[in-house]
């Protein structure tokens, strides 16, 4: 009788032994992704370069208690929202960001610009000289985006190394047709 419990006891060790190691085998699940940390505020549209393409200015705010390090632009995902499909759709090549260290302490705003490789060929007019001309120029841009790019939704970037999702809203949508 101490025979077979001595051996139920070694085959207990041994399928408790075995259930450690194949759980501490199985691959990490990744942490979730945080869309919470990092927010993005529409401010206004603008262009730049000749010929003129859009880009649209944003203001970044680090909700959390930490500061963060955006990597480089190829070790981002960058991707445009979709407003039918309710999706993403991938950059290639026509959405950009600055290439320059984004740092962002905590608990602190700073301005942040997406790049679209969109021309805008209406009549934009000269340089801005007056708030009002500003105003004007940025409708202008606005009704461009909202007539070439209706599906467009806004963008997301997604930090795979800090498991950071940083969404960029639709803005120029609520950019009045004045």
């Amino acid at each position: 009788m101490s025979a077979a419990a001595g051996a139920g006891a070694v085959l207990a060790a041994a399928l408790l032994a075995g259930g450690i190691l194949w759980l501490s085998s199985r691959p990490e699940r990744p942490k979730p992704w945080n869309s919470k940390a990092i927010i993005a505020t529409f401010d206004y549209p603008d262009t730049e370069g000749i010929p003129k393409t859009v880009v649209l200015d944003y203001t970044l705010e680090n909700k959390s208690d930490l500061d963060y390090r955006m990597p480089k632009k190829d070790q981002l995902k960058i991707n445009g929202l979709l407003k039918r499909e309710n999706s993403l759709i991938a950059e290639g090549g026509a959405i950009s960001i600055d290439e320059d260290e984004n740092f962002l302490p905590a608990k602190h705003r700073r301005t942040f610009r997406i790049h679209l490789d969109f021309p805008v060929d209406a009549g934009l007019g000269p340089e801005p000289q007056t708030k009002e001309d500003y105003r004007r120029r940025q409708r202008i841009i606005a009704n461009v985006l909202k007539e070439k790019l209706p599906n467009l939704n806004g963008f997301v970037i997604f930090d795979t190394m800090q498991r950071y999702e940083i969404v960029f809203p639709n803005g120029w949508d609520n950019i009045g047709l004045k």
